[in-house]
């Protein structure tokens, strides 16, 4: 079983568990946009979310998010936090949608704010560790060398945007 696979069967187990363990969350639906910075490439970001339920005094909230660089990521992200408000945090993984395939693996930490009812913003970091197979890298400094190469790389970044609950 692939590294992907098995994070997102402990990202979905941990969802599926604290829906069952505890009663609703106290935060709703919320649609995210934003761009930002992935390694040092240019990136934007839509992703949804929806509380399951609560662990001690953090709501789960998995998102699951397109990601669009020079490279198209599927991503889901476990968001444990306190509330509509304040800080967040939690695993990130996610796939590339390119030819060769892909992968990472990391997470993210951020602080979102409320500016209206149902408008907000959020600021977020993260680090992920990135695989790209068949990537391509040109010449590759030796003459006639364009075949695919695998890429992988720690993958920090910076994201701001704004969120909509419903």
């Amino acid at each position: 079983m692939s590294f992907l696979k098995i994070s997102s069967f402990v990202i979905l187990l941990a969802a599926g568990s604290a829906a069952a363990q505890a009663g609703p969350a106290t935060s709703v639906a919320q649609l995210w946009a934003g761009v930002g910075l992935e390694t040092i490439l240019p990136t934007a970001q839509l992703g949804f979310s929806l509380p399951v339920g609560r662990v001690g005094g953090l709501t789960v909230e998995p998102r699951a998010q397109v990601e669009v660089s020079p490279v198209l990521f599927f991503g889901a992200d476990l968001l444990l936090a306190q509330g509509n408000v304040g800080w967040y945090g939690g695993p990130s993984v996610g796939v590339t949608a390119n030819a060769g395939g892909g992968w990472r693996a990391g997470g993210v930490l951020g602080y979102r704010g409320r500016t209206r009812e149902h408008l907000g913003f959020y600021a977020e970091g993260g680090l992920r560790y990135t695989v790209l197979n068949d990537f391509r890298v040109g010449n590759g400094g030796v003459p006639g060398d364009t075949g695919p190469h695998r890429f992988t790389f720690p993958s920090p970044s910076v994201r701001l945007g704004l969120t909509y609950r419903f």
